[in-house]
């Protein structure tokens, strides 16, 4: 595993390819994702990470998530909902029909959660950019379990309050 600088890591997140499908969030050391209607921290330079990374590509997220988080950013955005109209972004019915939908922009695509969504996302993605945010925090939503055999970490860096992974699929 390499651990690059900050300058060495923002310019590795500047690679990635048209279609690369990124798994992108951050969780607690325990697992947890959200607690209620938010994250279960506020840790504001993370949040700018994930803003920053996911500015001006496309996004796959859950309703109850794009609820949260979906006017903070500038990103193709389709959201998971069997109900909701949303103004802003493509609602989309089924997981394969939002990974359908967003490959035909030739971008990258992130799935940015909730839960449900990363579980699906997990099998259909080549990268992991996970935060671990540091301190003990809990919450009512976890970050689903993966086969951790499959992945590795090709690097890492410790920032002050969380640690920023990212993790490739083994070939």
């Amino acid at each position: 595993m390499l651990k690059l600088n900050h300058q060495q890591c923002e310019d590795s997140m500047l690679t990635f390819l048209n279609n690369d499908i990124v798994v992108i969030g951050a969780m607690s050391e325990s697992g947890a994702i959200g607690n209620g209607d938010g994250m279960p921290w506020n840790v504001p330079e993370e949040y700018q990470h994930f803003v920053d990374s996911v500015r001006d590509k496309t996004v796959i997220m859950g309703r109850r998530s794009y609820d949260i988080f979906g006017a903070d950013f500038d990103a193709d955005t389709f959201v998971l909902s069997h109900t909701a109209e949303i103004a802003g972004a493509t609602v989309c019915r089924s997981f394969d029909d939002a990974i359908s939908q967003a490959k035909q922009l030739h971008k990258t695509i992130f799935i940015a959660g909730g839960a449900s969504i990363y579980e699906l996302g997990i099998p259909a993605a080549t990268r992991l950019l996970l935060s671990t945010i540091k301190g003990d925090y809990h919450g009512d939503v976890s970050f689903p379990n993966f086969n951790r055999n499959e992945w590795e970490v090709v690097w890492q860096e410790d920032r002050p309050n969380y640690i920023l992974r990212d993790w490739r699929r083994n070939s």
